[in-house]
């Protein structure tokens, strides 16, 4: 299984530098987590981009050198906080979450960290109940339409599943802002879209925003063509059955509407891709 948006993967790989880097400064958070598209966008959407709100008791750190406001990186924490929070968040999207295995070591014990009454950090041994550990990915698909990743590791230990993070990187949580530019009447505006979970795209925040507004090509319909995802099943179908959730209704043959953000979209596919035009805001 590929993963999610393969546009992101030079940006997890500077992360992956931050993470290396055992003097990075953490700043708390009591209670919860925001995820969200960077404010500069707002002025050029027709509607505020959703975000996401991760909750937990307690406090969990985050890396500050992280700064962008749609991904955070926890360190130094106490796992048991962190364990719990995404145990769950995964049964909450437990209809709606995909699992892909990039690693599987064979141990028998496996290092989880706490942190002692004066907030220093140690690790324990805790046993492997089958002898493995796996470095997972979990790929969520959020009710607001965007899609959310989450990279740990996770074990079982006496019984009880925990998630920790991996002995090459701390734990990642990253959400997803596709992005489409559009003409309105000779005004330049940025839309986002909703796509199936699994399918990669091109137009992203870390782009820059000047750029977007002002250079033609991101008009061109090869930024909004998508590669089906495929997993065995019938491809069309997959992306079907993710829009009737938008107000989906058929136009002609492979040819459909859809409704996101109060924004109208044209949704053709093709034999081997699918399409998205903006049709135009609603309100």
């Amino acid at each position: 299984m590929k993963r999610l948006f393969k546009i992101f993967l030079p940006v997890l790989a500077l992360l992956l530098v931050f993470l290396l880097t055992s003097c990075n400064s953490v700043v708390p958070n009591l209670n919860s987590i925001t995820l969200k598209l960077d404010e500069k966008f707002d002025d050029y959407m027709f509607e505020k981009a959703p975000d996401f709100e991760f909750k937990f008791n307690g406090n969990l750190n985050t890396v500050d050198s992280v700064n962008k406001t749609y991904y955070t990186v926890f360190s130094y924490n106490e796992d048991d906080i962190l364990s719990e929070a995404l145990t769950m968040l995964f049964d909450q999207y437990k209809d709606s979450i995909k699992y892909e295995i990039v690693n599987t070591d064979e141990v028998k014990m496996r290092k989880y960290s706490h942190l002692d009454s004066e907030g220093n950090l140690y690790n324990v041994e805790m046993v492997c109940d089958d002898g493995k550990v796996y470095d997972e990915v979990a790929y969520i698909s959020l009710p607001n339409g965007l899609k959310l990743t989450v990279d740990y590791c996770r074990f079982i230990s006496n019984g009880v599943t925990y998630y920790t993070w991996r002995y090459s990187r701390s734990i990642a949580m990253y959400l997803y802002y596709p992005l489409m530019v559009v003409d309105d009447n000779g005004i330049r505006k940025i839309v986002l879209l909703t796509l199936p979970n699994m399918v990669s795209y091109t137009i992203n925040p870390d782009q820059k925003l000047a750029s977007l507004l002002t250079k033609d090509t991101y008009l061109d319909s090869s930024f909004y063509t998508f590669e089906y995802f495929d997993d065995g099943n019938d491809k069309v179908e997959y992306v079907l059955d993710y829009y009737k959730d938008y107000n989906l209704s058929k136009i002609s043959d492979n040819v459909y509407n859809f409704v996101y953000l109060n924004s109208e979209f044209k949704l053709m596919l093709n034999e081997n891709s699918f399409v998205i035009e903006w049709i135009k805001y609603l309100k």
